[in-house]
């Protein structure tokens, strides 16, 4: 299809180009025909002037019986004979010719009637002369006027011809300029058009990369068999897979995380009996390795619980309780659920916030997410040092912060601490599996916010996550 625009343009202007040669041609043509005419008319002009100067301006008498005119006479006839094989010009041409083959024909029949009386040369004979020198004369001169009529046609025709080809060559080049620039505005459209086509279809491309991030639907296929459509296909083809691993992954964890909760749990329940004494005293041996075990199996049951939770987040969606709630509140009740360790470790925790700010969301989530947080800066706090909590707003959104001053966070490890089973530090495998920080980023992109972190200075670190607020 695209190849038709320039297709069409081409043949257009090798039309005009022909015809504009085709008219040249005819122009020449015409000028060689006028001149060959002229030429031809010249020589019976000079036929016609000798016969008359032999017969003395037309005048008859015994001079018209010399042998020499009758070879004169007989060029007369031929040429006579020759017009009627020129193609006229024009239609006013061919009536001047037309009227010369008449006249003379009418003339050279007058001359030879003229001989025929004038031989032998008698009285009567000159009489006749005499009586149609006057109509010879008349018609001689109307021969030659028809003949210059043909000379002025054809030296008109002649002087035109020039003009003609002036203009043709001045078309020609215009032509010539509009070819180049039709030809160039058709490679810009045509070149803006396949660039279009080929940003739109890269666009949907790209449109699927940022679905596939977000955990939406990808855009139909693209169609045809070109390297974008191929690398379409080969991505919805990956995306697939994906989507199969992430289903037999979350398949997994459910199923494993499931069947192993009820038996860890009538585990520790039995554990913490036997710790209790409730089967009987045992050896301070024993009941330091039934201690280890329980500590052991309560990381095990802590895993088992975040899987579960891994689980049910990584639906595309979930049912959130969202209602509104008082921030001031919200964050002094969750300081509160933290007294006991942070006695243990001398460790005081601030809230900063304004008394009358609101936000829309899961409490129960929100308070996962900041309890979350919150162990973590007690984990990697000194003894003796403070965790400040605040929440502050901003224009459309409420931004919540969690800052210690603990280490921080080892700055290759800050891209990907979100990320399932990555954790800032080598020594963070005995406490815990690296599910926390990515069981909170998915409950706040289900607030449709965003979460993050950032190392303060001197040292200490700064988690914060901001979603949507409504302040009174």
């Amino acid at each position: 299809m695209l190849v038709c625009f320039p297709l069409i343009a081409e043949i257009t202007f090798i039309i005009l180009f022909t015809m504009l040669h085709i008219e040249a041609e005819s122009q020449a043509e015409h000028a060689a025909r006028a001149r060959a005419t002229t030429a031809f008319v010249n020589e019976i002009i000079s036929h016609v002037y000798a016969l008359g100067k032999k017969i003395d301006g037309y005048k008859l008498h015994a001079d018209l019986l010399d042998n020499g005119n009758d070879q004169t006479l007989q060029r007369v006839k031929d040429d006579l004979q020759k017009i009627e094989t020129f193609e006229p010009l024009s239609s006013a041409q061919a009536a001047d010719l037309n009227r010369i083959r008449q006249n003379g024909e009418k003339t050279l029949a007058l001359l030879e009637q003229a001989r025929k009386m004038l031989n032998p040369l008698t009285l009567q004979s000159l009489t006749f002369a005499k009586v149609h020198a006057y109509e010879l004369n008349t018609l001689c001169a109307a021969l030659f006027d028809d003949l210059e009529k043909v000379i002025d046609e054809d030296n008109r025709i002649e002087d035109s011809v020039p003009i003609v080809q002036s203009r043709v060559r001045h078309q020609s080049i215009i032509m010539i300029y509009a070819l180049v620039a039709v030809n160039a505005l058709i490679a810009v459209f045509l070149t803006s058009l396949y660039n279009r086509d080929i940003v739109r279809r890269l666009s949907l491309v790209m449109d699927n990369a940022q679905r596939l991030g977000e955990h939406k639907p990808l855009n139909p296929r693209l169609s045809g068999d070109d390297e974008i459509a191929q690398l379409d296909g080969v991505f919805n083809d990956m995306a697939d897979a994906l989507a199969d691993a992430a289903r037999v992954k979350q398949e997994l964890f459910s199923m494993v995380s499931h069947d192993l909760r009820t038996p860890l749990t009538s585990i520790q329940s039995a554990l913490f009996l036997v710790l209790d004494g409730a089967y009987g005293k045992v050896s301070a041996d024993v009941e330091g390795a039934l201690a280890t075990s329980e500590r052991e199996l309560r990381r095990l049951v802590a895993l088992v619980l975040d899987l579960l939770e891994v689980a049910r987040l990584d639906e595309p969606t979930i049912a959130l309780e969202k209602e509104k709630i008082a921030v001031a509140p919200f964050l002094e009740q969750i300081r509160e659920s933290f007294d006991a360790q942070c006695s243990s470790k001398q460790i005081s925790i601030e809230i900063a916030t304004e008394s009358n700010l609101f936000v829309h969301g899961d409490e129960y989530r929100l308070t996962q997410v900041l309890v979350n947080l919150i162990s973590n800066a007690l984990k990697y706090s000194p003894q003796g040092s403070h965790i400040t909590l605040t929440c502050a707003s901003s224009p459309g959104s409420c931004r919540f912060t969690v800052e210690d001053e603990g280490p921080g966070i080892p700055k290759e490890a800050v891209q990907e601490i979100f990320e399932r089973f990555k954790q800032a530090h080598a020594s963070d495998r005995k406490s815990g599996f690296g599910l926390g920080l990515s069981i909170c980023q998915r409950i706040v992109e289900f607030h449709q916010g965003s979460i993050g972190v950032e190392n303060k200075i001197p040292h200490g670190a700064c988690f914060w996550f901001i979603i949507p607020f409504e302040g009174e």
